[in-house]
């Protein structure tokens, strides 16, 4: 990918339970409205998904899940999510607590250049 050099994308469909590994999306596939996909570093392809990151993965679709069923408003494009995870092991050994915390794009300080000459000797 241009725009992330060194991760893929990956489809979390229905299978990725049963099979338990990111596979890579091909650079010519097009993105679907309505799928959920996965931005896997490269070294994380084709590896196995542990089970507190597959639960992970279905906390976040469902959450969003529930959000978009209370607002109709179209599809959005949001800034990247910081996930926090915040594990708490019960007897079973599930994961009890996630956090998801994304930042506003209005909630930040514009850069500006500032550029200054390098003194050279000759």
């Amino acid at each position: 990918m241009i725009e992330e050099p060194g991760h893929v994308i990956s489809l979390v469909d229905d299978q990725l339970k049963q099979r338990s590994r990111t596979i890579a999306m091909r650079a010519d596939e097009e993105l679907l409205p309505g799928k959920v996909y996965l931005l896997v570093p490269l070294s994380k392809v084709n590896c196995k998904i542990s089970a507190p990151e597959l639960a992970i993965i279905e906390a976040t679709i469902a959450a969003c899940a529930r959000r978009s069923s209370k607002k109709r408003s179209g599809a959005k494009v949001l800034p990247a999510m910081a996930v926090d995870l915040k594990e708490e092991k019960n007897s079973e050994g599930e994961v009890k607590v996630f956090e998801g915390n994304y930042t506003s794009s209005t909630s930040y300080r514009q850069w500006t250049l500032a550029l200054e000459p390098i003194p050279e000797e000759f």
